[in-house]
């Protein structure tokens, strides 16, 4: 859950904080998600962007070949980087 850096574990030190001073409760899990989904998604793609970004500019640079399929890699690090931060 802390992919997200600092501010992932502070999210998530929050809500066990919350759960045990049972300021919410384990039926209130839904709700919580749903509040916190909003910035994973920003922050990962955000990411993901930088990521294909990074790959697009190396490959066109001459840094690094990334071969013949190099769109569908860069297609995949961002995917997988939405989905890892989120």
């Amino acid at each position: 859950m802390s992919s997200g850096g600092n501010s992932g574990s502070q999210a998530t030190s929050l809500v066990i904080r919350a759960l045990a001073l049972r300021e919410i409760g384990l039926g209130d899990w839904w709700r919580v998600a749903l509040r916190e989904l909003p910035t994973g998604l920003v922050l990962g793609a955000i990411l993901g962007v930088v990521g294909v970004c990074r790959i697009t500019l190396w490959q066109y640079l001459g840094l690094y070949d990334y071969g013949p399929h190099w769109q569908l890699i860069a297609a995949t690090v961002g995917a997988a980087l939405v989905g890892i931060v989120t």
